[in-house]
């Protein structure tokens, strides 16, 4: 699989203070806000790559962190992906649509090695580690599962725990 790569004719590319948003139904929706990404390349071939951005929760300081590289001559991302006070929230509504469980609250700090190239499964072997969450099961049953604390590890066919996960059933005071 070949995808086309625009040829930046310039060895530096940024953005600063940016948004990202999808737009899947009616209303788009902003996924990351106070964006910041640089490309650079010494060769054209291949290109270092930055990126730090916040949660679009505006009461949380959640931030994801990408460092790595893209090699042009065959797609591949390799590099290090890092959330930080991540607000599960904002992932509620997408697990909800997809699978009827819904994320409500609560922070997740993952890192991970991650490599991407088209035409393969991403891979990646991450640390997991969930702060107070509240997950709530599909209609009718709705069990709410509250203050989830606990690490996994993720890998792409694979959730482990090698601790405990601690919970409440039902709704907290």
């Amino acid at each position: 699989l070949k995808a086309p790569i625009p040829v930046f004719p310039v060895p530096k590319i940024s953005i600063r203070d940016g948004s990202f948003w999808i737009q899947a139904e009616k209303t788009p929706r902003e996924v990351l806000h106070g964006l910041n990404f640089d490309a650079s390349t010494d060769n054209g071939a291949t290109w270092g790559i930055s990126l730090l951005a916040h949660s679009p929760e505006g009461n949380n300081q959640g931030t994801v962190q990408f460092i790595g590289s893209l090699h042009l001559e065959d797609l591949k991302v390799r590099g290090v992906v890092k959330l930080q006070q991540w607000p599960l929230a904002s992932a509620g509504s997408t697990l909800k649509d997809t699978i009827g469980w819904e994320l409500s609250s609560g922070t997740i700090n993952v890192e991970s090695p991650l490599v991407f190239q088209p035409g393969h499964s991403i891979w990646y072997d991450g640390k997991a580690d969930i702060t107070e969450a509240t997950l709530k099961s599909p209609s009718p049953g709705a069990i709410t599962f509250a203050q989830i604390t606990g690490t996994a590890i993720l890998r792409p066919n694979e959730i482990s725990v090698p601790g405990e996960i601690k919970f409440q059933v039902g709704d907290t005071p």
